[in-house]
């Protein structure tokens, strides 16, 4: 079962190795905005890791398909998660393929 910590972890990560160039233009787009404000409504804008602030922004499981996005390949965050994705430094992921996927439930 993977933790809160390990979600934040493998994100950082994905956000760590990613071209920054082509991201950052698709970013700016047109295209990205009306993706990211499609992903907020579906998840009725509540952060997917820690699961009770404001999804603010969204990031990117994968870029396999950047500008193709489907709805798991993005992960809507608060403030208070995307600061810890970002403040944080972690090592690259153990199966280097860079595509993440949350989990529907946690089982317990």
């Amino acid at each position: 079962m993977r933790t809160q910590h390990s979600l934040i972890k493998e994100l950082a990560t994905v956000i760590f190795r990613m071209p920054s160039k082509p991201y950052l233009a698709y970013i700016r787009s047109p295209q990205w905005a009306k993706t990211r404000i499609a992903h907020l409504e579906r998840i009725d804008h509540i952060c997917e890791i820690c699961r009770w602030r404001r999804a603010m922004q969204v990031h990117h499981w994968t870029y396999a398909r950047l500008g193709f996005e489907l709805p798991q390949d993005l992960c809507g965050v608060c403030v208070t998660c995307h600061h810890k994705l970002h403040c944080s430094i972690f090592e690259p992921a153990a199966n280097d393929n860079f595509q993440f996927s949350l989990p529907l439930e946690e089982s317990g």
